[in-house]
């Protein structure tokens, strides 16, 4: 047998011992759970195991979207999870958020000093926490062979010592730092790249402007081919030429606590 097959199968062997770990912790709570998960073949495979079992929200984004995950019914953005879970006291369904696949800006997200460079995270994980408290667990690796264990997070700490102005980006500090540091050397089946990439303002911004500019050029030519139509068309060309010249591109905001 050669190496890589070896290999191969004592990957698959670590994965599937870490995975039925992962299921028994989870299933030893007697309430829901939020998980911080990397997003790497790994923790998707959780993903899908978990879902199997019992009811997950799962934060939407372009790779748990992919069809060969079969994540699609329990997909959420942050902004629905926040609003499904809104005045109850604990968590209804256990929440598998992907912090590395999300990119935006605005009330929404907040910046914060992450693997040495300022990047923009979704408020979510905060949000549940000052809310409904849940057990929090990160998806930590075991290298090489891609075993990984879900490790406690403690957050009293940083609720106590936050005050109420500054709680949620603190707090957010406080639970991304397992994920820090998971990427800090990304797991060989990281997925998320090129969505964490756009974490920065400024790549984010860039992204977004030129995906304006195809919007008004294609406006441009809707104009100028039925010029019946003008009066109809001129609104949408004025504000996308509006925002591709600066205007602040904006997102739907998580409802704060």
């Amino acid at each position: 047998m050669a190496l890589s097959d070896v290999q191969a199968r004592v990957r698959a062997m670590s994965r599937a011992r870490s995975l039925h770990r992962a299921l028994r912790s989870i299933a030893a709570n007697d309430s829901n759970s939020l998980l911080i998960l990397p997003t790497t073949v790994g923790s998707l495979e959780l993903a899908q195991a978990l879902c199997a079992r019992q009811p997950c929200r799962v934060t939407s984004g372009p790779v748990t979207a992919e069809p060969r995950w079969s994540l699609g019914p329990h997909l959420r953005t942050p902004a629905e999870i926040v609003r499904e879970f809104a005045g109850e006291r604990k968590l209804a369904a256990l929440v598998l958020s992907f912090p590395d696949q999300i990119a935006g800006e605005g009330e929404s997200f907040v910046a914060l000093r992450f693997l040495g460079l300022e990047r923009r995270f979704s408020l979510l994980e905060a949000v549940l926490v000052l809310r409904h408290q849940p057990r929090v667990y990160q998806y930590r690796t075991r290298r090489p062979f891609g075993a990984y264990r879900l490790a406690d997070v403690s957050y009293s700490e940083a609720l106590s010592a936050a005050d109420h102005r500054t709680a949620p980006a603190y707090l957010m500090r406080w639970l991304l730092a397992g994920l820090e540091a998971e990427l800090a050397v990304p797991p060989p089946d990281w997925l998320a790249a090129a969505s964490f990439a756009l974490k920065s303002p400024a790549t984010f911004e860039f992204r977004v402007r030129e995906e304006l500019k195809e919007v008004e050029s294609l406006l441009r030519l809707a104009v100028d081919a039925g010029l019946d139509q003008r009066a109809r068309w001129q609104p949408a060309l004025t504000t996308v030429t509006a925002l591709v010249r600066g205007n602040a591109h904006s997102s739907s905001p998580v409802p704060r606590s």
